[in-house]
């Protein structure tokens, strides 16, 4: 068996003839003529797609707008609305859609409805360990009293293991509390970035001392010398080990907005995500953020923005230092904010206020995500309250970016109303073009990601079905290991087929296999390329893909996470379906 990376490179070449692997059923439905030896990706961001929130002075929803009543520009220009509609999202619990047994599916709910969720993120990785223990008592005090008990909320905690799901969408306050409580602070990315730059200070100076003296003999002056040099060997040691923490935390952060991009993409609608943390790990305004990262790093906070753009999420980042006044407890504001590097930071004058860089960066994501930063404040329980209302009702704006204004890179938006007293938040931007990081590693990191997050991906919808089993392994089968067929049930509107290009289909399934314990056994990749004949095109369009295959397993109790890519657009699909292998 081929491993599992080198066919998620084989994906990325677009290979245009039909897998081996594929049953009867799935041939038939294929043409044996070759798709174009250009590979193409295609994508849909010619139609930009804006939630827009209206509120009057009241701060509540201004119903009945037309859409002659909204302009819309992108970079200056007035833009022709295409798509004009007035949501109200539903509060009802998520009802799982009905199945066979060992079906398993990553439909987030059912039926087309947009819904009114909270997505809340706990940041352990970037708030001080001082402040994990306030934070969690004001989102406790949220969920005891201010959070409607009709509107379903999921629990997600990063911690520097990276992102973990507390408890999944449900109206169960109770359990959402007892989950909280059962977070256990840790030591932030944060506290141990400033140990290491007190650390490199107190270092950097002692060098800097001792290299400046120039008394005593010629030998001593050569022993200070050489303390000199070591000590600034350390510091900058020092320096390299902040840098790598940096990395790090940044990394772990961006992971977790890629998953929940992918996660919370296939439900409709306008989502809200309140991310309570102290800040992010970079200052997008600091001339020091990107040191020490690779272009990919930098080609990953474009991914992001596009991801939270596409899956319609808009960040609300709650500043859990904001929950207390530094003026009335001092000791707590100089812990959490400079341990043990007063000196230093007295020896060396700042560039820029960081605190205030924290706050541009956190307002920077909401502005650019449609969603309202809460900073400097100490009533979390209303911050979460005006994210919840502003997910009640809303506008969604859509307009076809002419050909002549697709030039890759961030472009700004600006919607005006035409109402009395009109509160207008929207996304400030977009992204346009071909994502310009689409290469083999890139693909490899996604499909990683989904194979294991926490959380399933929706970008592609898709079930799993174990069938009952009444055959017996083939003979030759390896000792240990029985053969389980499954079928692959992919709904027609949740891929791509590219009619310009001979009706081409392009999709990689690939699995990991785990046991009860999340120990590795194995891996398994398909592949179903190729073009759909014609005359069966429409019964695809209608009734999907049903792909028939069978993967070898251990016995025992498993866990097999499936993933699949549509590899014309890049959207990702993931699910466990769990077995019992006797």
């Amino acid at each position: 068996m081929k491993t599992l990376w080198a066919a998620i490179v084989a994906a990325s070449l677009f290979l245009c003839c039909p897998s081996q692997a594929q049953t009867p059923s799935a041939k038939a439905a294929l043409s044996d003529t070759p798709a174009s030896s250009t590979p193409k990706f295609v994508t849909s961001s010619e139609l930009v797609i804006v939630p827009v929130v209206v509120q009057g002075k009241n701060g509540k929803h201004i119903p009945g707008l037309t859409k002659d009543a909204f302009t819309i520009t992108s970079d200056g220009k007035p833009q022709n609305i295409s798509l004009f509609e007035e949501v109200a999202t539903t509060s009802t619990n998520f009802k799982p859609l009905p199945h066979a047994p060992d079906e398993y599916t990553n439909f987030a709910l059912t039926g087309s409805t947009p819904r009114r969720l909270n997505i809340i993120v706990f940041d352990a990785v970037n708030t001080p360990f001082l402040s994990q223990a306030r934070a969690r008592k004001e989102l406790i005090k949220f969920l005891s009293k201010s959070l409607n008990a009709n509107e379903p909320t999921a629990l997600l905690v990063l911690d520097r293991r990276g992102l973990h799901q507390i408890h999944p969408f449900t109206v169960d306050t109770s359990v959402l509390i007892k989950a909280m409580q059962r977070i256990n602070g840790q030591l932030s990315s944060g506290d141990t970035i400033a140990t290491s730059a007190s650390d490199q200070a107190d270092l950097q100076s002692q060098a800097d001392t001792l290299a400046g003296s120039s008394s005593g003999s010629s030998s001593d002056a050569q022993a200070v010398q050489a303390e000199a040099q070591s000590l600034q060997a350390f510091a900058d040691m020092e320096d390299e080990y902040q840098s790598f923490q940096q990395r790090n935390a940044t990394g772990l952060t961006l992971d977790a907005m890629e998953q929940i991009a992918s996660a919370y993409a296939g439900i409709p609608g306008r989502k809200n995500l309140i991310w309570a943390t102290s800040g992010f790990p970079f200052m997008l305004s600091d001339p020091k953020a990107l040191n020490h990262m690779s272009t990919e790093m930098v080609d990953r906070y474009e991914r992001v923005w596009r991801e939270f753009n596409d899956a319609l999420i808009s960040i609300y980042p709650v500043d859990l230092e904001g929950l207390v006044n530094p003026g009335f407890d001092r000791d707590y504001a100089v812990t959490v904010r400079n341990p043990r590097n007063l000196r230093a930071m007295a020896r060396q004058p700042l560039r820029y206020d960081r605190s205030q860089e924290v706050r541009n960066t956190l307002r920077t994501f909401a502005d650019a995500t449609g969603g309202k930063p809460c900073l400097d404040r100490n009533d979390l329980a209303k911050c979460m309250d005006e994210a919840a209302n502003d997910a009640t009702s809303y506008y969604l704006l859509g307009f076809y970016l002419p050909s002549t204004e697709r030039q890759p890179g961030w472009h700004k938006l600006k919607v005006h109303v035409d109402a009395r007293s009109a509160h207008v938040r929207a996304r400030d931007g977009f992204l346009e073009g071909t994502p310009s990081a689409e290469t083999p590693n890139v693909i490899k990191h996604e499909v990683a990601s989904a194979l294991s997050s926490p959380l399933d991906f929706t970008g592609v919808h898709f079930s799993i079905v174990w069938p009952p089993n009444t055959a017996p392994d083939p003979k030759g089968m390896p000792a240990g290991l029985h053969r389980r067929p499954f079928e692959l049930i992919i709904p027609g509107s949740s891929f791509l087929i590219d009619r310009a290009n001979g009706n081409h289909l392009d999709l990689s399934v690939v699995a990991v296999i785990q046991d009860d314990h999340n120990r590795y056994i194995g891996e398994f990749e398909k592949s179903l390329t190729g073009n759909v004949k014609p005359e069966l095109l429409a019964r695809v369009l209608s009734d999907g893909v049903n792909f028939h295959s069978h993967i070898d397993l251990p016995a025992g109790n498993l866990r097999v996470r499936f993933a699949v890519r549509d590899n014309q657009t890049g959207k990702i699909g993931s699910l466990v379906a769990p077995i019992v292998v006797q």
